[in-house]
Order: structure tokens, then sequence, then C-alpha cells
């Protein structure tokens, strides 16, 4: 009995033994293991890229200036930093190890819900793979083309085909030393007063016009200068909704000038109680100095004002809700 017994566990541990042999020689014969899912010579130049899951699809595609764009060379601008991303990380994600060679591979693997990816390049495919499911033990599964063999990479990575993940979330842009002069209107509800910041040179600090008699200005009053920088929004949505509507009924503006002679209006309003949403309208006007790339700028903000609606965060909302008691000390303080 013993004797079989130990026959027995022996066999198992030569068809253990070999099974592993056999995964080994697989994976070293596999041209794709050890080495990145592309090369960055093979996609550099790449001009469209189609994400799709299921019944969802998103297109991104460069314009006629190499712009990323979503759905079309004419629609609303990608963020190019996160397509950039995604193609690097195309470089550094390494296949680890070959995991399944069937014809029909496990469910478990999850390529029936995979997120399929191409990449091209003037009109031919750079590159096509399917991302499927995580890895309990970390590493993601995917797969190539329309090869069935499926493949375990070092990272997971972040593609899904929503133009909210994709889009370019910044409205403006403009540094604090380009600014020359800023009046704050608030909303007549807020109680505030109305006040203007201004300088003859960039190198100047930005100062209150009229300082009331017996106040004293604040020592934060030029953290304004950078009021135009880093505007993003949280959520467009095509025309416009009551919710904004009613928001930018009766909204606080900011007309800021900026030395090259480029003008905004900025409104921003807000709807709700407790938990507010805030809106952001601009409009812009070049000047005679404004270099044409910064006009090209305006003349786009102008039109997707004209035809979206953008929300944005109470973070951003505050920097345009100001008044004259925001830029004054108050009694008491020692600073």
């Amino acid at each position: 009995m013993n004797k079989k017994i130990l026959l027995g566990t022996a066999a198992l541990i030569f068809v253990a033994a070999a099974l592993s042999f056999s995964d080994k020689l697989a994976n070293r014969r596999d041209e794709r293991i050890g080495k990145p899912m592309a090369t960055i010579s093979s996609i550099v130049g790449t001009d469209s890229i189609r994400i799709a899951k299921g019944d969802k699809e998103l297109l991104l595609v460069t314009d006629k200036d190499s712009v990323w764009r979503l759905g079309s060379d004419s629609g609303f601008p990608a963020d190019a930093a996160k397509v950039s991303r995604l193609i690097d990380d195309l470089t550094r994600s390494d296949v680890q190890m070959l995991v399944s060679d069937a014809k029909e591979p496990a469910e478990s693997f999850g390529l029936a819900t995979a997120t399929e990816v191409t990449l091209r390049k003037s009109g031919s495919d750079v590159i096509s793979f399917k991302l499927a499911g995580q890895r309990d033990r970390g590493g993601l599964y995917i797969a190539f083309g329309r090869d069935h063999r499926v493949y375990l990479i070092n990272q997971p990575l972040d593609v899904v085909p929503e133009e909210s993940s994709w889009e370019l979330k910044r409205l403006l842009n403009v540094s604090a030393n380009q600014i020359q002069r800023l009046e704050f209107k608030p909303d007549a509800a807020s109680g505030k007063k109305a006040v203007v910041l201004l300088r003859n040179k960039a190198e100047d600090a930005v100062k209150i016009e009229t300082l009331p008699t017996g106040a004293k200005e604040s020592s934060q009053t030029r953290t304004h200068e950078g009021i135009l920088s880093a505007v993003d929004y949280t959520k467009r949505e095509a025309g416009s909704s009551p919710d904004a509507q009613k928001a930018m009924a009766k909204p606080s503006m900011l007309m800021a000038t900026l030395f090259d002679g480029r003008s905004f209006e900025v409104k921003v309003g807000s709807t709700g109680g407790a938990s507010k949403r805030y809106f952001i309208s601009i409009v812009a006007k070049s000047g005679q100095q404004t270099p044409s790339k910064e006009a090209q700028e305006i003349d786009w903000i102008n039109s997707v004002m004209q035809s979206q609606t953008f929300e944005v965060s109470s973070m951003v909302a505050e920097r345009f809700l100001k008044g004259l008691d925001d830029m004054v000390e108050k009694k008491g303080s020692k600073s």
C-alpha cells in the first residue's frame, strides 16, 4: 500500500514538474515576455485612439495643429497630458508572463468585459489590445488584437470610454504677472462692496485703487493676481440647464484686464441651499498687443461658452466672490 502511495505521489510530482517546465518553456519562447507592451519608436506619431467597452465608444484624434480632441478634429479639446500618460504607460508596462494560450481563455481573466484600445497612425493600426481583469495579487490581464493568448502586465492601466475622463478641464490659465487691473462686482445679495485692484507695472503688487479712510490694505491682496490661473471646471454639458440659468440670473462679476490689452469678464453664480452648485461664464476680448496664440485661445473660450455650460468647484468659485471687505484688514487683526 505504501509503495502504491509513493508511486502515486511521484507521478503527481512528475506531472506538476512537467507542467511547470512546460509553462516556463512557453514563457521563454514567447516573444512578448519581458518586453513593454509597445516601444517608443512604434507609437511615435500616433494620431488617433479608439477606446471601447460594451456599447460605449470614445475616439481621440488630433487636428491639423496636433491638438488632441474628442470625437473628431473639431471636437472639444482633450487633456494632452492624459493622452501622453497613456502612451508613456504602454512603454513602461512590461509583459510579465503568459497565463493562457487556450483558444477560449477562462472567464476569470475578464476578457468578455474587457476594454478595447487601438492606437492608429496615418490610418493604420499601431497597436491594439484588450484590458481585462485585475489579478488578485496585482497586475492586469491583457490580450493583443485578435490573439487568443492572455498575458499579465505589471501595472494597471486606467482607460475608460468616458469623455469626462479625457476632456481638458482647464478654461483659463493666465499667469499672475500678466494681470494689470481687477474689478470685483459682488452680487448685491452678498452685501459686499465693489473694489478695484490695479498696478502700472508687472513687477509691482496690485493695490486697492481707492482705500477707504482709516482702512489698512490686507497683506493677502496680492494673492488675487493669480485669480485667472488654473481655472478648471468640474462638469460641462451642452446648452444651458435650469440650474445654470437660475444661478446666473444674479451673478458676481470680475472684470480683468491684462497688460497686453486682453480682457475677461467672468461671472459666477450659485444655486442650491446648504449644498450649492456653482456655474461660470466667461467673455474674453483681445487687445492690440495680444499675441496670435493667445488670440486663438480667446476665440476658443468665447466659442465654447456659447454652446456649453460649465460647473466649477466651490474653491474656484470663491476666488471671484470677493469684495472690498476681503481686501482690507479686519479690526483687531495683527497682520
